[in-house]
């Protein structure tokens, strides 16, 4: 197939892969036995999509909306986005036919984005294997603390929905309903701070308890860098919302509330407090947050903490005149510096292309922040919104026009596979044949 006329690669069929299932489901769910009122095309794909890249933008009410088996095909959609669809092919190939294909195994490299050194099978069980126990982990103890009806559906649903980074919840106000409850909240944001780390660190840190062996660089830099997100984030929102939304509660709630709040935008999308009513300095934090998201290899979104690190590295060593920028006392080749400056980029690019179009399309609907906020969250695959303005308990997206809920659902799409593999899609790269001579001029 790699070699057929039309010259598709690796990353040409993650990206049809992700379009394919996303139309099919989407006509699965405009089945009747799925959903319980009007339901068109458009809202169909939004959903099937929203679902399948673990974002968690809903234009119809998951709570109240889609029947049972509804849940249950969102449900198969989040897992299957979480596991990335690519390891799920794989692991039948293994079980049926004993080994890959290797076109299938460069796929599968591509869709994971791990670092070199672990063989594709091995890769792919463990994959399944931490998935499957910290989920099952995460249902036992979300059951103990659960105090709604269908408590068993409820508690596998929002364990696989947390840990796959979905935010999907089968409650209408999403985690509003369990604001009370603390370690309910504590349970959901390990599992989707797990899952954001990434299989390569969670393999880490396995082989760190077992065996004591030496946690990896990569892995030291996605745990530095994730500690110091929430610790410097979550006192910021601890100060910040102390009298407005965190006003009502007890102090060890607001403490719980503040680190779930700047956890949950990397890239979770879950929610216990309205999103619209934070203080604006709030939804800035949230924004940052959004664009950082999860690490590399997880199931996260975003342009990960690994290129925050970069960026945070290579603004220190200006600021210090240094010549060359280092982090946790490695050098960083300036390889690596350009290819994390394309991605930043390529995220700011995008995300003002799409902004400047559904602007444009919906008018003065809309405020901008709001439009904004929306972008950024289905780009960085997160799923916090402001909310509706004509319908209960969806996100704004649901007020979009066709065109609108289209350009999101890109977006979405293009979040989940990311932006580097996305521009090696559309761009045919050529060696020049001809060099140029040196141009400068002045910055500043």
């Amino acid at each position: 197939m790699l070699n057929s006329p039309l010259k598709l690669k690796p990353h040409h069929l993650i990206l049809i892969g992700y379009f394919s299932i996303s139309f099919i489901f989407a006509l699965i769910l405009l089945l009747p036995f799925t959903h319980k009122g009007d339901l068109n095309f458009i809202d169909a794909l939004f959903t099937s999509t929203s679902a399948l890249c673990v974002t968690g933008l809903i234009v119809k009410d998951t709570g109240v909306f889609w029947t049972l088996w509804g849940k249950i095909i969102i449900l198969f959609l989040i897992q299957i986005g979480g596991l990335g669809y690519m390891t799920i092919i794989s692991y039948f190939f293994l079980v049926l036919r004993g080994g890959l294909p290797i076109s299938l195994r460069v796929m599968t490299r591509k869709a994971q984005s791990f670092l070199k050194g672990i063989p594709v099978k091995e890769l792919i069980l463990k994959v399944l294997l931490y998935t499957f126990i910290l989920e099952l982990a995460g249902f036992i103890l979300l059951l103990i603390f659960s105090k709604s009806e269908n408590r068993i559906f409820n508690s596998i649903f929002h364990s696989i929905s947390a840990f796959c980074n979905a935010g999907f919840s089968t409650y209408s106000i999403n985690l509003a309903l369990y604001k009370n409850s603390p370690f309910y909240l504590l349970v959901i944001a390990s599992l989707f701070i797990l899952g954001g780390l990434g299989f390569f660190v969670l393999d880490d840190l396995y082989n760190f308890v077992k065996n004591k062996a030496g946690i990896s660089y990569h892995s030291k830099v996605v745990l530095k860098t994730t500690f110091f997100l929430i610790i410097f984030f979550g006192i910021l929102f601890f100060l910040v919302e102390w009298n407005n939304s965190l006003k009502n509660f007890d102090f060890f709630s607001k403490i719980v509330h503040s680190f779930f709040h700047v956890t949950t935008p990397r890239t979770a999308g879950f929610n216990s407090l309205e999103i619209g009513k934070l203080m604006t300095p709030t939804i800035f934090i949230i924004i940052f947050l959004m664009v950082i998201g999860g690490s590399p290899g997880g199931t996260a979104g975003g342009i990960k903490t690994t290129n925050f690190a970069v960026w945070a590295a290579f603004l220190r060593s200006i600021l210090k005149g240094e010549e060359e920028v280092y982090i946790s006392k490695r050098r960083i080749e300036n390889s690596f510096l350009i290819q994390s400056a394309m991605i930043f980029t390529l995220y700011i690019f995008l995300t003002g292309i799409s902004l400047f179009l559904i602007l444009l399309i919906e008018g003065n609907k809309f405020r901008f922040i709001e439009v904004f906020f929306e972008v950024i969250s289905a780009f960085s695959t997160v799923g916090l919104s402001f909310g509706s303005k004509l319908y209960q308990n969806v996100s704004l997206s649901a007020d979009f026009s066709f065109l609108s809920k289209f350009i999101i659902i890109l977006l979405m799409i293009t979040g989940r596979i990311g932006v580097f593999t996305f521009w090696s899609i559309l761009v045919m790269r050529k060696k020049p044949l001809k060099k140029y001579p040196k141009g400068e001029f002045m910055l500043v």
